[in-house]
């Protein structure tokens, strides 16, 4: 767990730096690039594991060439379980999916999110949006709680 707390503290760091170099960061210097994914064709009932087991909230539905085709978010798979999970994810994502390039500044990302109240914003390249990282609600508070100084001693450890 150290190592992964270090690597971390690291990588905020280097979040920071940009930031405060550039007054405007690009979204990329906090998304996570390693995105659980789901294929359109997947179960809701995979959804469910995938939840349990990453303890997500969001999952990005993409097909076989990685292009975003959707989100499927924890709040999602309460409100369809009722009609069974033997169906495929595609039937039930949302299909009307927030994008931005790696390059869209921070700020900007941050308002879309509150002005659409989503949590999450996938992260894509080129003209087919394939997928190339995410960046969630967590992330924002975390590059906020890295790059704000404080002696309280939190991420000291």
């Amino acid at each position: 767990m150290a190592q992964h707390s270090e690597h971390m503290q690291q990588f905020w760091q280097t979040a920071q730096a940009k930031i405060i170099k550039h007054q405007c960061a690009p979204i990329s210097s906090i998304m996570t690039t390693d995105v659980i994914t789901m294929f359109v064709n997947d179960k809701l009932e995979d959804s469910l594991a995938i939840f349990r087991e990453h303890s997500l909230r969001h999952l990005v539905v993409v097909n076989d060439r990685k292009e975003v085709k959707g989100i499927f978010t924890k709040r999602d798979l309460l409100s369809v379980e009722k009609g069974g999970l033997d169906r495929s994810i595609r039937c039930v994502a949302n299909e009307k999916v927030q994008m931005v390039s790696r390059n869209t500044c921070i700020r900007k990302v941050a308002s879309m999110m509150l002005t659409h109240k989503i949590g999450c914003v996938p992260i894509v390249q080129g003209a087919m949006n394939t997928l190339v990282g995410i960046v969630t609600e967590s992330d924002f508070v975390r590059a906020f709680a890295m790059s704000t100084k404080c002696n309280c001693g939190v991420f000291n450890d």
